[in-house]
């Protein structure tokens, strides 16, 4: 008989310290302050904080590249970021964002609330930590350390 616990929630996984960026913000603005913050991409809200788009590290290759080549970045944060998006809502558990990152292949999921103002941002390891968590409280004996998996790793390769 498999034993379950109880799935944690979108808003107990999400960081709610977000660095979200004014869809006017500058383009070179946004490459310094995710430079600066360490953030791979960032959710662009309108003034209302709603979320309107997705900046990511594409986009500021693709920013950066253009200033290198033609001498400016054209355009703010509106002009260049992407509009798809995947959102979750904060009562949303975790099997249900394992699908959307999984079905998406997406690297973060914003959370929203019914105006969609963002809450939360979601990144793939958030996920990854609370299912493992799941895990380790479904067979706390089975676990095996770093050490353990990197050595049955190295035998598999071999």
């Amino acid at each position: 008989m498999r034993r379950s616990v109880h799935p944690e929630k979108a808003r107990d996984v999400m960081t709610t310290r977000v660095e979200a960026l004014s869809i006017k913000t500058s383009m070179a603005d946004a490459v310094r302050l995710l430079l600066r913050r360490r953030h791979s991409g960032a959710p662009v809200v309108d003034d209302e904080h709603r979320l309107v788009g997705m900046i990511s590290e594409h986009h500021l290759i693709e920013a950066l590249s253009e200033l290198i080549y033609e001498g400016a970045i054209e355009g703010d944060v509106a002009a260049h970021m992407t509009k798809k998006m995947v959102t979750a809502r904060p009562d949303e558990d975790v099997f249900a964002l394992a699908s959307k990152f999984s079905k998406e292949r997406v690297q973060r999921v914003v959370v929203v609330d019914e105006r969609d103002r963002v809450m939360g941002l979601i990144t793939g390891r958030d996920l990854v930590r609370a299912l493992d968590a799941m895990v380790a409280k479904l067979e706390p004996h089975k676990r095996s350390d770093t050490y353990e998996l990197i050595e049955i790793r190295h035998r598999e390769l071999d």
